[in-house]
């Protein structure tokens, strides 16, 4: 349970030590679907969530101690997201994905990462760290048809072999990432994990008991058949469908965790026949009621939402028109039934009332990916982490 200091409320608006715009996350929408990973795959299966990009931008450490308790350990991109972890006292395992760039392999050693190893280079520059820091235990990356990073599937058992003659470098599985697994019917990701077996069959990998892991959203939720030992669950968690375009987050049961607000700063009528913002590029057909609202591109707020998007306000559609400002937005109010007034709430993403802006609405309207939106809201944007009925301004 969050303190119950710096709560926030709308009630009274000179309560506010900031700018009245912030994301609001769901620490429990967080557990339930992390939970929905876990019974998708059963309780033989551990889960390490993904917290990379400051857990998709909700805040890495909050998503962290928020799941601690039933998280397996965690996945990260960076030796300084690891670095982070263990700062803020998360001692849970932490696997490397792709992070470790010459230089920080002490650093890696000594923040007792896991990291994916996917070339000779990074073999080896590990290696010779380890003799001198200590050992550290390793998952060889497979490029089993990503064609990104990752050893070749024919070459791995000869680094097998030489693995076997590595003593501080301890085998602790072996990794692939799907690439199709977001389609349920794609052949692509059988004929991936067909690339696998034989490996699967070296001594060593017997030996170690090392441990397989190819599973992200997309595969819990639609391949049973690729769980393995452990699996990653990432936008999931989050409150996304890995299957957008397909479907949505409610069709597999997950629920949003992220409810993005703000308030109106000001409202005044814009005449028949006059025009706001840069380039003037909305004129007023009738007398229109404006809602300013503060929150722009800076935050995340896309400009391509310019005479295109809208905001809740009172459970309502609210068109935004004009263009989309570094720190404001207008939007039109014209239409609102009951009363409006200066400081009430606005949301730009999540519920309000019996109407909701989702994730999947935004991302099919700039023609991208529910990751992308998460990721790209900006840390000027302050996080409050509701647990219950208790919204808080800071984690921990």
């Amino acid at each position: 349970m969050l303190p119950p200091t710096l709560a926030y409320t709308t009630a009274n608006p000179m309560q506010w030590t900031h700018r009245p715009t912030w994301l609001e996350i769901d620490l429990a929408a967080l557990r339930h679907n992390l939970r929905q990973a876990r019974t998708a795959t059963g309780p033989q299966v551990a889960h390490f969530p993904v917290i990379k990009a400051d857990g998709y931008g909700i805040g890495a450490i909050a998503v962290a101690h928020t799941l601690e308790e039933e998280a397996d350990g965690f996945c990260v991109a960076l030796v300084e997201e690891a670095e982070q972890l263990r700062t803020a006292g998360i001692n849970k395992r932490i696997m490397l994905f792709s992070g470790l760039y010459p230089g920080l392999e002490e650093r890696a050693i000594r923040a007792r990462v896991e990291p994916f190893l996917s070339d000779e280079i990074n073999l080896n520059a590990l290696w010779q760290a380890a003799k001198c820091y200590g050992p550290i235990s390793v998952h060889i990356k497979i490029d089993s048809g990503m064609a990104r990073l990752g050893y070749h599937p024919e070459h791995v058992p000869s680094l097998l072999d030489q693995l076997a003659h590595m003593p501080e470098l301890k085998l602790a599985g072996l990794v692939s990432h799907m690439a199709c697994a977001d389609d349920r019917h794609s052949p692509i990701t059988n004929a991936q994990l067909a690339t696998l077996s034989p490996i699967l069959e070296h001594p060593l990998v017997k030996q170690t008991q090392a441990q397989l892991s190819l599973a992200n959203s997309a595969t819990i939720l639609g391949h049973p058949n690729a769980h393995y030992q452990w699996v990653r669950p990432g936008i999931m968690i989050y409150g996304a469908s890995p299957f957008f375009p397909h479907t949505n987050a409610a069709n597999e049961g997950l629920q949003p965790v992220v409810r993005w607000v703000t308030h109106i700063q000001r409202i005044h009528t814009l005449e028949k026949g006059k025009s706001l913002g840069y380039g003037h590029t909305f004129t007023a057909t009738r007398p229109t009621r404006i809602a300013q609202l503060p929150v722009g591109y800076a935050d995340g707020y896309n400009r391509l939402w310019s005479n295109k998007g809208s905001v809740l306000i009172a459970g309502q559609h609210c068109p935004v028109v004009g263009i989309v400002c570094m720190d404001q937005i207008a939007v039109d109010i014209s239409d609102l039934q009951g009363e409006v007034k200066q400081w009430d709430e606005a949301v730009l993403l999540g519920k309000q009332h019996n109407a909701e802006i989702t994730l999947e609405n935004w991302a099919t309207e700039l023609k991208t990916i529910p990751y992308e939106i998460l990721t790209r809201i900006g840390p000027r944007v302050p996080r409050r982490y509701r647990d219950g009925s208790i919204l808080s301004g800071s984690f921990g």
